[in-house]
């Protein structure tokens, strides 16, 4: 059974936006999902509020430090 992101986003308590995102990056284009579409995105987005991903999926820079900045505000090279 095919849903839409809007019943999607609704059943997971989501804003459709973040299912759209995710559409986007997955260059899904279709009004209706299909089911396994419909349960990668429901693995995706926990229906409680926090954000899960399955392991092994790569966040970038999740573990990085911040980035030295230069110039106005930022922290003095010479030193």
């Amino acid at each position: 059974m095919a849903t839409t992101a809007t019943t999607l986003a609704a059943d997971l308590g989501v804003d459709k936006g973040d299912i759209d995102v995710l559409l986007e990056l997955l260059d899904e284009r279709t009004p209706e999902l299909s089911d396994v579409l419909a349960a990668f995105l429901s693995q995706m987005l926990d229906p409680h509020g926090e954000r899960t991903a399955p392991s092994g999926l790569y966040w970038p820079d999740a573990d990085s430090r911040p980035r030295r900045t230069f110039g106005l505000g930022g922290p003095d090279p010479t030193a």
